[in-house]
């Protein structure tokens, strides 16, 4: 029998029936399609955020070390974008057996190379990968040049072919502009005696190695301050002003300790959970 609502005409009375739902497997459902999802951004559309989201994942939830490295190393070699080939140089340069990634230091040098000068880094996590992988260029270059010139040690190929490209000096500017402040304080460091091209500048390289310290929570500079402003180094005068400056970098070193620790103490809180 129909039933008449008042100003709405005739409406046919409805049964109400119990609709139940199962809220595991409705979370499984939605969990698998989200995966799809996040692959097909990753594979098909060639988005490289959802790449990295994808190694996270299979990293974190999966604890699947190998695929999360298979997913990295695939992205740097399709995308070229420089999250992907900052992690990929360090899957290759270390060569951890758990990533089944084997280590293969000139391949790692490529991708350093690719995330250094990628042009296409729009966020600030692939602007601060750009800038870390130049700094690591660097740091290889610079370490190969100061043996060699040592007679520790020949210049592998991959070195020499590198330093048909690129230089210690324009690595460290760039990776210092782009946000590395491990970058900068190198560059501070090389002002101090002209190293690698770059000119002499005490009082620069004391400026940039303060802000390194100070800005950048770069705790390498401020122990390099520390040295040098207690024991008087570089023509730094004993006065009132660099008492006070050491008394700031000392404090600065507590501070960034005392991160450590806790930093520390979460690791452990990791380990026992």
């Amino acid at each position: 029998m129909e039933e008449f609502i008042l100003g709405k005409g005739a409406k046919k009375q409805e049964i109400e029936t119990e609709v139940r739902v199962d809220a595991g497997e409705a979370v499984q459902d939605l969990k698998r399609s989200m995966l799809e999802g996040t692959k097909s951004h990753c594979y098909q559309k060639q988005r490289p955020q959802a790449c990295m989201t994808l190694a996270d994942f299979y990293r974190e939830r999966k604890q699947d070390l190998a695929a999360a490295a298979r997913t990295i190393t695939d992205c740097c070699e399709r995308l070229k974008n420089a999250s992907c080939c900052w992690e990929s140089g360090i899957l290759k340069a270390n060569g951890f057996e758990k990533t089944k990634i084997a280590h293969n230091f000139p391949e790692a040098v490529n991708d350093f190379k690719t995330a250094c000068l990628a042009e296409n880094a729009e966020t600030p996590v692939d602007r601060h990968a750009t800038a870390k992988s130049c700094f690591a260029l660097s740091e290889i270059l610079r370490r190969d040049l100061s043996l060699a010139s040592e007679g520790q040690k020949k210049m592998t190929p991959v070195v020499k072919s590198l330093l048909d490209e690129m230089n210690v000096k324009s690595l460290v500017i760039r990776g210092c502009k782009l946000g590395s402040w491990e970058a900068c304080n190198s560059y501070a460091i090389m002002s101090f005696d002209g190293l690698f091209g770059v000119e002499k500048d005490v009082q620069f390289g004391l400026n940039l190695a303060e802000k390194s310290c100070l800005h950048g929570n770069e705790i390498k500079a401020c122990v390099n301050l520390e040295k040098i402003f207690s024991e008087g180094l570089l023509g730094v005068e004993k006065d009132k002003k660099r008492e006070m400056k050491l008394e700031s970098y000392q404090r600065k070193i507590e501070e960034l300790s005392d991160d450590f620790e806790l930093d520390l103490e979460r690791v452990d809180d990791l380990d026992r959970s």
